[in-house]
């Protein structure tokens, strides 16, 4: 629903009862979600529980509440291209591979502009969390976030060719790339 308000003909409010993600997607192998705009929900925006070569490509997710796309138990998944902003929490977190053998996941993501997170939650709410083991992120801009631009927590991952600008604005004990673990 969009609401008007007086004496502010331009400014648009929009209500949404929407609370999970607009997309979910469980267990399935070789889902390509490509060139669409997912916007306005109260948790999450996309989630995909174990899935096997999910690739999420050249998608704008924004104004949602929780985080924009997770990505949880993946193998062989990727994140390329997305425009993610306007997020109550993080735009991303993917995580796979098996840290106790270190199996990696062979998860990506690259490509993706991420700015405008942590519109609930100030800190600790980082442009992507990655975690497991294996996991490559190339090629982003991270920018104009109150938190970190990246959380990596886990083993064997490959960071690359980022930029990150204006970021950790607004908490302290952390820095452009949060390394713990």
């Amino acid at each position: 629903a969009k609401v008007y308000v007086k004496g502010r003909p331009d400014a648009e409010y929009v209500l949404t009862a929407v609370a999970g993600p607009l997309l979910r997607v469980k267990g399935a192998s070789g889902v390509c979600v490509e060139g669409l705009h997912f916007r306005y929900g109260r948790g999450n925006g996309v989630e995909a529980q174990n899935c096997r070569g999910f690739v999420f490509r050249d998608n704008v997710v924004e104004n949602f509440g929780g985080t924009g796309v997770v990505c949880n138990g993946g193998k062989d998944c990727v994140l390329e291209g997305n425009f993610l902003h306007a997020l109550g929490y993080k735009a991303a977190i993917l995580n796979g591979g098996d840290r106790a053998t270190l199996t990696p996941s062979d998860c990506e993501f690259a490509d993706n502009d991420v700015t405008d997170t942590g519109r609930s939650r100030r800190t600790y709410s980082h442009g992507i969390l990655i975690s497991g083991c294996g996991v490559s992120v190339v090629r982003n801009r991270f920018h104009d976030l109150p938190s970190s631009a990246m959380c990596t927590p886990g083993n064997d991952h490959f960071i690359a060719s980022n930029i990150i600008e204006r970021v950790v604005l607004e908490s302290d004990d952390q820095g452009g790339l949060d390394v713990f673990g």
